[in-house]
């Protein structure tokens, strides 16, 4: 059995929310044990007040670092210096850096050349050349999107209250959803995608697919590239049928699991949770442009996936 890689989270106080700490450690916990958690920034400052719950809640120690210069992020140099430290002391197999700043790029490229694991975490808004630095990048604002509109759509049920002889009182009537006020508030229920079967929440409620969906065009690339954000299902489908045409057979067919690597290195933004999916299964089975088939291999519940690109088999 191969060991649990062991990783080492390193978080920019200045750079992320309080409210995806939890997502960030469920995220990591499948990658691998999380052996390092360090946040870093000025906790003198009243504004990060309000990390003290959450840091105590989940174990993360906060690490100090003082701004000597107005309008500098006094929290990048100390945040590189202990990834240096860590890598060096060998006692990680990969480095989780969470951030949406464009200024560890260079650490990211250095920790990979070292051999070293590194997922990157941040917003939609985090530059390309960031994320393109990482093995793989999850996009939190998306993600954690996600996990409250489906919270929101299914919320737990009342357990029901008990009398003193065991038996259920009776429960009042559990309450209405509140109905949407004005025309526009009206038009966005309306306009909310039903989940597909295989998603993890719901679809992806990044702003550039959400305008995908509804047919509306796309920012220019130039913008995208500059800006980053979230890679477009068009330009997703486009590579994935590129790999494909590389990886295929005779008759068109390539392994799942061959295409998934070679997508996630060609495009470190990918990851198919960031588009509200579970599995890359489930998102190319979303794509009319793809085909799926299941072969068995003769072992009991041993099988091996393929997909093939209806558009080129028609050629």
């Amino acid at each position: 059995m191969s060991q649990e890689q062991k990783f080492a989270v390193l978080i920019d106080a200045e750079n992320v929310a309080p409210k995806y700490i939890e997502l960030i450690l469920d995220l990591m916990s499948m990658e691998g044990a999380v052996t390092y958690k360090r946040i870093y920034a000025d906790w003198t400052l009243p504004q990060n007040a309000s990390w003290k719950a959450v840091l105590a809640n989940n174990a993360i120690n906060p690490i100090q670092q003082y701004r000597y210069t107005t309008g500098k992020n006094a929290s990048d140099s100390a945040m590189i210096i202990d990834a240096m430290d860590i890598l060096y002391s060998g006692t990680v197999d990969g480095f989780c850096l969470v951030s949406s700043d464009s200024d560890f790029t260079r650490l990211a490229s250095r920790l990979r050349e070292a051999g070293k694991t590194v997922v990157g975490m941040g917003e939609e808004k985090t530059p390309r050349a960031f994320v393109s630095a990482c093995d793989k990048f999850r996009y939190l604002d998306i993600l954690y999107s996600n996990s409250e509109r489906a919270k929101s759509q299914n919320p737990p049920e009342p357990a029901p209250a008990r009398k003193g002889n065991g038996k259920s009182a009776a429960q009042p009537q559990a309450a209405q959803p509140a109905k949407a006020k004005g025309k526009k508030a009206a038009k966005e229920q309306a306009a909310t995608p039903v989940p597909a079967e295989g998603q993890v929440f719901s679809p992806p409620y990044s702003q550039r697919v959400l305008d995908e969906i509804a047919g509306r065009a796309p920012a220019p690339a130039e913008e995208t590239m500059e800006k980053g954000g979230i890679t477009s299902l068009g330009e997703i489908e486009t590579l994935i049928a590129e790999i494909i045409a590389k990886q295929s057979d005779d008759d068109g067919w390539a392994f799942v699991s061959g295409v998934g690597g070679a997508l996630g290195k060609r495009e470190p933004g990918f990851d198919p949770i960031n588009y509200g999916y579970k599995r890359l299964v489930s998102f190319l089975e979303s794509m009319n442009r793809f085909q799926l088939n299941r072969v068995e291999t003769g072992t009991p519940n041993v099988y091996h996936m393929m997909v093939r690109d209806r558009h080129a088999h028609q050629k």
